[in-house]
């Protein structure tokens, strides 16, 4: 996991990690920028969009993350999955998004 910058911590730390820096509490306004998906441009430097959310999709090794922040309303979701399937995190996520909307 090292050499692809990832990260192995909680779901707890990831929802902290994830809400920082989609709140722009650690990184430059212009790096932000470059980050969030902007007109035209769906998606950002790692940053995606989703309906109202943006943030993150990862898997790496039998694992899987989704990392999601909804600026309106300042909520943070975050959804690991320990499973080989791609689609576990995801799945997740659109269950708990659901609830949200």
């Amino acid at each position: 996991m090292w050499t692809d910058g990832g990260l192995a911590c909680s779901a707890g730390d990831t929802a902290r990690i994830v809400d920082a820096i989609l709140t722009g509490r650690v990184t430059t306004k212009a790096t932000a920028a470059e980050m969030f998906p902007s007109a035209g441009r769906e998606y950002g430097l790692g940053i995606d969009s989703r309906d109202r959310w943006v943030g993150h999709a990862g898997s790496y090794g039998g694992f899987e993350s989704e990392g999601w922040h909804d600026r309106a309303r300042r909520l943070t979701i975050v959804a690991l999955a320990n499973r080989e399937d791609v689609a576990a995190a995801s799945e997740v996520w659109q269950a708990i998004a659901g609830t949200w909307r």
